[in-house]
């Protein structure tokens, strides 16, 4: 299942994007990052993690992936016959949505660095967590590769 791991890349892109708004637009951060929005972002984060697992299943009923030392046996449970989902490369949707979203970090990222290098007032605090988070995003690179 890809439901975690596509949190994972939705918290990422929160991160750089709420590090971004510090430190390239400060006097709107306040406005953009109330406690009403955080929560919506999470809760849009979460709710999009839900969306690349859903439609990976790609049958009429659930996929279930089971190792055995001989390779990988589906079962196939089928809960609604009646339904037909149309044929979806599981690989290349789920691929497409890590590339997408470790994409949209990074560039967040490389445009925060940026404008922190032409401005002549640093926030350390600020600094720090956007290297803390650039730091988390770079961690992840095995994941990322494994999953692709």
């Amino acid at each position: 299942m890809y439901f975690l791991p596509a949190i994972q890349d939705g918290v990422n892109v929160l991160i750089a994007f709420n590090r971004f708004c510090a430190i390239v637009l400060p006097f709107a951060y306040s406005k953009i990052f109330t406690r009403l929005s955080t929560n919506f972002f999470l809760l849009l984060v979460i709710c999009s993690g839900f969306i690349p697992s859903f439609l990976t299943i790609g049958a009429t009923g659930v996929v279930l992936e089971m190792s055995t030392p001989k390779g990988v046996d589906k079962v196939h449970e089928y809960l609604f016959l009646e339904l037909k989902f149309p044929d979806i490369d599981r690989n290349l949707l789920v691929s497409l949505h890590i590339l997408i979203a470790n994409s949209i970090s990074f560039v967040l990222y490389c445009i925060t660095t940026m404008q922190l290098r032409r401005s002549k007032f640093r926030n350390k605090s600020e600094v720090r967590l956007l290297i803390l988070g650039f730091v988390i995003l770079i961690c992840n690179i095995p994941s990322i590769a494994y999953q692709v």
